[in-house]
């Protein structure tokens, strides 16, 4: 019995493996990969359980085989007649597939001798060598067109060359030269802006600006890169500001009040009441509610303080060309806190208090978090002037 259950499951897990599709079947039907896949797998389920072979699960898999290798040998045969320079970058993953499935069938060629595996491992691995290094060699001669014009100033060029050099470093990482020239073109194709301030003429505008420059890092947006301290390297464009104006509110609070009211049980008295049952009269004592009026109040209480700031921004060449106009840049910097005080008798209150009170920020903390939005919209407005620059904000590279 035990015999025959582990013989159903085998069944049943073949089933569940490749669907109790029959190969021979795919086969004639055109279904070549599948064909593989599942007679492979029906070879392999009775490799793992040691039973003989049937030819013919053989014959399918090494026909399907070999129809898959042939079909992939015809696009190689036809890439290779048209002769296009790109050709290689199809090339390269035909070759790859050819090697892989020629790796699987490695293990089933000394069942089936009469099997043809079409090529030899070594000539598919030479094969798949050469493609990389042609692919790689393709895509570098893309990028080296364009180092001329990049040299001499065109940024575009310069992107154009260094997502080349990217994608021959896809195919060979160990190019040196490949990634030194592709961090040359990454710092070609950088706008590179320093944003810089003459010094505050109050004390608010220079913790504004202290806040806004000091000790901050570079920060690369796509290929626009701002500088906030002299990076010692080439610059595209500065970027003076100058604050004109900063606005600390004073500790605002604001509260209301809502009363209730409320008739409760406050407790019970025994009061005697005389009953008559029939012909008799008794005196029976019960127990009565005593109701009161009970009154409570929330009183709801608003924090808030508010803090703006101005700037205006110039960009300019290094050598102090203006570039366009200048254009003022604001920020401002929102905090409140709301809370709710109960008092009186919690009976006649029909919600629950919520809250605490905070003590509010101090002006330098509410100038600070102008300095954090001014330099969001400074950096909004960079990514504007500079469209073709922007991307996914990433910390610069020093």
């Amino acid at each position: 019995m035990r015999t025959l259950l582990n013989f159903f499951a085998a069944g049943l897990a073949l089933c569940l493996v490749t669907g109790c599709a029959n190969p021979h079947d795919l086969l004639r039907e055109g279904n070549i990969q599948r064909a593989y896949t599942v007679s492979k797998r029906q070879v392999d389920q009775r490799l793992k359980q040691q039973k003989p072979f049937r030819g013919a699960e053989l014959d399918v898999l090494i026909a399907s085989y070999t129809l898959l290798q042939e079909e992939q040998i015809r696009r190689v045969e036809t890439l290779q007649s048209e002769r296009e320079p790109d050709r290689w970058l199809a090339l390269y993953p035909i070759y790859q597939q050819l090697l892989a499935r020629r790796q699987e069938i490695e293990p089933y060629l000394p069942l089936y001798r009469q099997a043809d595996p079409i090529y030899d491992l070594a000539s598919l691995e030479a094969l798949v060598e050469n493609a990389r290094q042609q692919s790689g060699a393709y895509c570098f001669g893309e990028a080296q067109k364009l180092f001329s014009a990049a040299r001499s100033g065109d940024k575009p060029a310069a992107r154009t060359a260094h997502h080349w050099l990217g994608r021959s470093l896809g195919y060979v990482p160990e190019s040196s030269e490949n990634v030194s020239l592709q961090a040359e073109m990454l710092d070609l194709g950088t706008v590179r802006v320093l944003v810089s301030a003459s010094e505050a003429r109050y004390y608010e505008a220079d913790h504004v600006l202290r806040y806004l420059l000091s000790d901050r890092e570079p920060e690369r947006l796509g290929w626009l890169e701002i500088h906030y301290t002299d990076p010692y390297s080439r610059l595209d464009y500065l970027l003076p500001i100058e604050v004109t104006g900063v606005y600390v509110s004073f500790d605002g609070e604001s509260s209301s009040c809502q009363t209730y009211s409320k008739e409760v049980i406050d407790g019970y008295t025994t009061v005697e009441k005389q009953v008559t049952s029939g012909d008799t009269t008794i005196t029976v004592k019960e127990q009565v509610p005593i109701y009161i009026t009970v009154y409570g109040s929330v009183t709801t209480v608003d924090q808030y303080k508010s803090a703006s700031g101005d700037l205006y921004a110039q960009l300019m060449t290094p050598e102090g060309a203006l570039v366009g106009d200048g254009w003022p840049v604001s920020g401002h910097n929102d905090w409140s806190n709301s809370y709710q005080i109960c008092s009186g008798d919690s009976r006649a209150i029909p919600v629950t208090c919520f809250g605490f009170s905070w003590m509010h920020p101090s002006d330098r903390e509410m100038i600070r978090g102008v300095s954090s939005a001014l330099r969001r919209n400074l950096i909004s407005d960079l990514r504007g002037i500079f469209p073709d620059s922007s991307g996914s904000s990433r910390r610069a590279r020093r």
